[in-house]
């Protein structure tokens, strides 16, 4: 194990002296963490720097968030800070809840309480699962807002409800200290709050899909439950909604339902070969591909690839409609924030 360990770090840093993003973050990891050799820190800020360098050169998303969290490893909290104060406005959108989640460990002082208070209390209104445990942390450590048990475990309740992770641990733990009054309260509030706050079937929709992710993260899902998620996907995709796609494939792989997988999978494929499809080519997507139609019969082939074509064309119009929706909302909400900022010159 030791042997691995030394050549999993040299490769990790022949992978970050080619400039390969990954292995550059799995090299810090090592240096930081010590695997495969001595802890270097010197050496690991250098390596974040040229990640930092990287991220400003290609404008890199995925970066934003794990250069803090690689600052937050290292220890240096201080420079974790001055990184995400220094992202612009539309970068720190990208990484809302990661910004938030740094600033309610690292920075304890009033003003950023009610400012994170003001954000979780937007996000919610979309019932955002991960906002809705922040704010149960926030009452139950009283971070800007008095200690109280009963509305930190209707946060957390209402996130669990979905299969959030953290929200099911930290429903737990509070729930053993509670008193059976903090409890009771805590159905009364519970009742109200879903009562002022209704979901729509849109908000529905997601929640669902987001439910069935978390839930088949879980051990022990039922032959039941794993059905009722892959009805969840597959209803998901045929409106439009891409993120899906993988997990159900991998669920019917597992499952070893080739002539289902092999559906999804050759939907995937069309959707790949889509000028403006969002899906991108895959490698273990196409072992799969490869392997299950290599078990398959040459009639049932050819009925598949009429079928997946169809479907990918439903999916890719409607998640097309879907993202040029987007596009456009955005452009309208760019012009009405130039008009806000001419009267405000004015």
């Amino acid at each position: 194990m030791e042997d691995a360990a030394i050549y999993a770090r040299q490769y990790f840093s022949q992978a970050a002296q080619l400039g390969h993003t990954e292995g550059r973050i799995h090299y810090i990891r090592t240096l930081i963490e010590g695997v495969g050799g001595d802890k270097a820190f010197d050496q690991a800020e250098a390596e974040i720097d040229a990640l930092v360098t990287a991220q400003k050169e290609d404008g890199s998303i995925s970066l934003l968030s794990t250069i803090g969290e690689l600052y937050i490893e290292l220890g240096d909290v201080e420079k974790a800070c001055a990184w995400f104060e220094g992202l612009t406005p539309p970068e720190l959108d990208v990484i809302k809840f990661e910004y938030a989640r740094f600033l309610l460990t690292h920075k304890h002082d009033e003003v950023t309480y009610q400012q994170v208070f003001t954000w979780l209390n937007e996000w919610v209104l979309d019932w955002d699962l991960g906002a809705l445990e922040l704010l149960g942390q926030m009452y139950e450590k009283g971070l800007g807002r008095p200690r109280d048990k009963s509305t930190a475990s209707m946060y957390y309740q209402l996130a669990a409800h979905y299969y959030y992770p953290d929200a099911i641990q930290s429903e737990r733990r509070i729930a053993s200290v509670m008193s059976q009054a903090d409890k009771q309260i805590t159905a009364d509030v519970l009742v109200e709050y879903r009562t002022k706050h209704p979901i729509t079937p849109e908000q529905q929709e997601l929640l669902d899909y987001t439910s069935a992710s978390y839930l088949l993260a879980r051990e022990g899902v039922t032959q039941a439950e794993t059905e009722e998620c892959i009805r969840i996907f597959t209803k998901y995709l045929e409106e439009g909604f891409g993120a899906g796609l993988d997990e159900l494939i991998d669920i019917l792989y597992k499952q070893k339902r080739d002539s289902e997988c092999a559906l999804w999978l050759d939907v995937r494929r069309f959707l790949c070969v889509k000028s403006m499809s969002l899906f991108s080519p895959c490698y273990q997507k196409s072992q799969q591909w490869r392997e299950i139609f290599g078990r398959l019969d040459n009639e049932e082939i050819k009925a598949i690839h009429g079928q997946s074509k169809r479907i990918a064309e439903k999916v890719d119009k409607n998640l097309m409609g879907r993202f040029n929706n987007l596009f456009f909302d955005a452009l309208e909400q760019a012009d009405k924030d130039k008009e806000q900022n001419k009267e405000v010159k004015q």
